[in-house]
């Protein structure tokens, strides 16, 4: 059995390999983009898999009741993700009975991580297609003034879709200034 100790420093390293964009100079932006394309994106169509390789790993979770809080009052498992040797700047939830994956970052870099998310995004992989939606921006209490991009990637013949959403706060004291989530949708 692998220790927790151990575990948590092997998804620090898979989470931590070289980014394929470049972009500015942001660490938390980067690792932000990188926990969401690499597990969120790669893992829509089976999240229990995933779940079940982060809980085989023995990796801290967060107990269920601060999970809920991740995964908008409902059920489902929440991990704080390390990065830098550091815990609390990153979570990652899955959503119980969802196709969907999200991250969220306490601090980063909004302007970054959205030129990093459009990069990624608007490059569906063939025979995909990358359909940017209408940006969505709101006055919030907690977060302060918001964005949203979000990008639909979609098969000809197949109803089933990828949808790809960040909101993003560039107030110093949001609660959370970003929010990325991956979801399987159907027409």
């Amino acid at each position: 059995m692998i220790k927790k100790s151990g575990s948590t420093i092997v998804l620090a390293a898979v989470l931590c390999a070289p980014l394929l964009a470049s972009a500015q100079s942001d660490d938390n932006a980067e690792f932000f983009s990188h926990v969401y394309w690499s597990l969120c994106k790669s893992n829509a169509g089976n999240p229990d898999l995933l779940r079940a390789n982060l809980k085989a790993k023995g990796l801290p979770e967060l107990p269920p009741e601060k999970a809920r809080l991740f995964n908008h009052d409902a059920s489902g498992d929440a991990w704080p993700i390390p990065h830098n040797g550091a815990i609390g700047n990153f979570v990652l939830a899955l959503p119980a009975g969802k196709k969907m994956c999200a991250v969220y970052a306490r601090r980063t870099d909004a302007h970054t991580l959205e030129v990093l998310f459009s990069q990624f995004g608007e490059t569906a992989p063939a025979p995909r297609v990358a359909n940017r939606q209408k940006d969505v921006y709101a006055d919030t209490g907690p977060n302060g003034k918001t964005h949203t991009i979000s990008y639909i990637w979609s098969t000809a013949g197949n109803p089933e879709k990828l949808l790809f959403t960040l909101t993003t706060s560039e107030s110093p004291s949001a609660q959370i200034q970003a929010l990325g989530t991956v979801s399987v949708i159907r027409n």
